[in-house]
């Protein structure tokens, strides 16, 4: 008895203290972020369909309610909290209402009475339009917050702070963080967004893939020339959806790849790659990667094909001269070779096939027999990375 009491209580609390609202979404309730954050008390009770199906979360018209705010940090995140509804949907817009041409950014539902928490990543000052709704369920009362916070102040978080890497660089997970910065061929805000620099030691072809560690998470990609400074100028950009990354992406010379600045839908993962690029000693670059899923999955970074050399310090380019050279032979050979440094610097070498995959890494010190007997016939390329910097190297193995 006492839970049916204290049950009528909450649901009262929710429907006398709902904010004026409207199913209309070119009327939408307008939320103030003074403090970063607003949560109200809202129904869908009484609300009328715009018979719009939205994205893969509706088989049939719905009844939303309509709130809009202008974002004031680049993490947004959205959280209805059930009453009476059920089966909770929400749906973001930008640009303008989904019957003026919007851009519809992101779906949810969950069912029954569990909360429904996502987040999306926004640029400062961009104007937004939510509606909450039942998918299908029992249309009533519910809580609905929004949170917009500033980017991280993290490594890789934002350009300033990106991550300094002179060779091939694995990613394991991706921090919950969108940096608001938006490239030029992107048609939305980052999402789980990062940033990795490095510098040009000497000049030549700069070519990279990355690797998802999970194929149908789909990212998007940016490379910035931040010499000067941050953000920096574009480079080259990439903004093709496939449903899923599942070749990697980045820069290859390769069949499909597009143009920088391609920005399309299409279920064609080569067009994740543009064409590499030539590039000069003494440039300083970061690629912003997106994980457009923020599923937080992470990836292989690689310097496959690139014949230009990259340093980690990027204040004396230099260090990385003609000593630093190594010998590698026999070259083909079949699986055991020798790597013969001109220093004796301790190095990290790394192996990856091309794919970009990482499957063999050793530290050396000066000259070293290498054993890759248990790697396949083919073509691999070997970075070898000390505190001087980075070379890359072809092996090619024959059996």
């Amino acid at each position: 008895m006492k839970k049916i009491y204290v049950s009528i209580l909450l649901s009262l609390f929710f429907i006398n203290n709902s904010n004026a609202q409207s199913s209309n979404c070119s009327t939408a309730t307008n939320l103030s972020l003074s403090s970063g954050s607003v949560c109200v008390n809202g129904t869908n009770m009484g609300a009328t369909t715009d018979n719009t199906l939205y994205g893969t979360c509706n088989t049939a018209p719905i009844n939303m309610v309509w709130y809009t705010y202008i974002a004031n940090g680049s993490n947004n995140t959205f959280t209805v909290t059930p009453d009476t509804l059920t089966n909770a949907e929400i749906v973001v817009y930008t640009v303008a209402c989904p019957d003026s041409f919007g851009q519809m950014q992101t779906c949810k539902t969950k069912t029954g009475d569990t909360t429904l928490i996502t987040t999306w990543g926004m640029t400062v000052g961009e104007h937004v339009w939510i509606g909450v709704a039942s998918n299908q369920g029992t249309n009533g009362s519910f809580q609905f917050c929004i949170n917009s916070t500033p980017t991280g102040t993290l490594t890789g978080n934002t350009c300033a702070e990106a991550l300094t890497v002179c060779g091939n660089y694995n990613v394991a997970s991706m921090a919950a963080n969108a940096s608001g910065q938006l490239p030029t061929c992107f048609g939305a805000a980052p999402q789980q967004d990062m940033f990795i620099q490095f510098t040009i030691s000497q000049a030549g072809t700069l070519a990279w893939t990355a690797m998802p560690n999970i194929t149908t998470t789909e990212f998007d990609w940016c490379l910035w020339n931040i010499t000067a400074s941050c953000p920096g100028t574009v480079t080259c950009c990439n903004y093709n959806y496939a449903g899923g990354s599942s070749d990697g992406f980045g820069m290859q010379a390769q069949t499909g790849t597009v143009a920088c600045g391609y920005s399309s839908v299409t279920d064609a993962p080569l067009k994740e790659f543009c064409a590499p690029i030539s590039v000069t000693a003494g440039q300083v670059y970061a690629i912003q990667i997106s994980n457009y899923e923020s599923d937080n999955s992470g990836f292989s970074l690689s310097f496959t094909n690139s014949t230009c050399q990259l340093s980690c310090n990027t204040t004396n380019i230099s260090k990385v001269s003609k000593a630093d050279l190594i010998n590698m032979y026999p070259n083909p050979n079949n699986g055991s070779f020798v790597i013969e440094p001109n220093s004796t610097t301790k190095q990290t070498m790394q192996v990856y096939d091309i794919t970009g995959k990482l499957v063999l890494t050793q530290t050396i010190n000066g000259k070293t027999i290498i054993d890759a007997s248990s790697l396949n016939e083919g073509v691999y390329n070997i970075s070898l990375q000390s505190a001087e910097g980075v070379l890359n190297k072809r092996l090619v193995i024959v059996r």
